[in-house]
């Protein structure tokens, strides 16, 4: 039996309507123009480290000290070559990711803010695009993370960097993308990432090693050393083993993570609405108190002789007649 797209697409989590809680563009701490504001800053901040990298090593040259595990340390000396090469590392391919997603997702937001929805939620939005935007919010808060563990437990080794730059870049793309993931995680009002993304995750992750073992073929360098079989296959094969099961591992806790933000909330909203309530039900019995006491006033102040008296108190002027029965 064939497999339509339409399946294919709720497979992957897609509904209809899409996102009827526009959850992708609306956050439950910041208005929407501040949300679209903070998205517009962080998409900035990416490509501005990107250029100003570029334009250092087109003029300079750095040397990182590196290592791996199980092997010594090595050197890698960077110039003006590093800028072409950028394109073969996960950390430059997911820090561009990131950049387009924030500043994909501003527009988003900016239009939510003024029409109370988006292009992202149009009904004419082709669904393939809407699908591709919910693996590409799973893609920004998953592989940042990896990257980061990646560097600084199996590949930095101090000392600490002495120009101001190679601090700052290895700061940028390597603490900064998960620090920016994390607001990905937090601040919106998103559902948990559909455990059906993650075999689209494990599957960009082996095209990648695809992509370093060719540009090995067409640039003549290793983009990590641990690719090199001739260091050991045994190496290569932990190393892909390592990251697949760091990568589940990292969507895993993304995935709890997103769902406990949403509980808390939930829990939160169902705490302002019982106190609400009880307002409310005060007010009602506070009322209903007071028109009991006033009946009750009223009641003794009927005389005996079927006499009607008004009451000494009220707060409106009342027009009463005195009735001989």
């Amino acid at each position: 039996m064939a497999i339509s797209k339409n399946n294919i697409y709720r497979l992957l989590g897609y509904t209809t309507p899409f996102d009827k809680n526009h959850s992708f563009v609306s956050s439950w701490a910041l208005p929407p123009v501040v949300h679209g504001g903070l998205r517009v800053l962080l998409g900035l901040y990416a490509f501005t480290a990107i250029i100003y990298s570029y334009i250092w090593f087109s003029g300079n040259i750095d040397i990182y000290h590196l290592h791996d595990v199980d092997e010594p340390s090595y050197t890698t000396v960077i110039g003006s070559s590093a800028i072409g090469r950028s394109f073969s590392y996960f950390t430059y391919l997911s820090y561009y990711g990131q950049g387009f997603y924030f500043l994909v997702t501003a527009v988003h937001t900016f239009f939510y803010a003024k029409t109370g929805t988006s292009w992202l939620h149009d009904a004419r939005f082709p669904p393939s695009l809407q699908v591709l935007h919910s693996l590409y919010y799973s893609m920004v808060t998953c592989f940042p993370i990896l990257v980061t563990l990646t560097f600084w437990c199996t590949m930095y080794v101090g000392p600490w960097y002495t120009v101001t730059f190679d601090a700052w870049a290895n700061i940028s793309v390597h603490a900064m993308n998960t620090f920016m993931a994390l607001l990905e995680i937090t601040l919106p009002t998103t559902d948990p990432l559909p455990w059906t993304h993650l075999p689209v995750l494990m599957v960009i992750l082996s095209l990648y090693l695809g992509l370093a073992y060719l540009t090995r073929v067409t640039g003549g360098f290793w983009v990590y050393e641990w690719l090199d079989p001739e260091l050991g296959k045994w190496k290569v094969v932990v190393h892909v083993v390592a990251y697949s099961v760091a990568i589940v591992v990292i969507f895993g806790v993304v995935r709890h993570a997103i769902w406990t933000r949403n509980w808390l909330l939930s829990r939160a909203r169902r705490g302002v609405d019982g106190e609400n309530a009880e307002k409310i039900m005060g007010m009602a019995d506070s009322s209903r108190s007071s028109r009991t006491l006033v009946v009750a006033e009223l009641e003794a102040q009927i005389p005996s002789d079927g006499l009607w008296v008004p009451p000494k108190h009220h707060t409106a002027p009342r027009v009463a007649q005195r009735v001989d029965l």
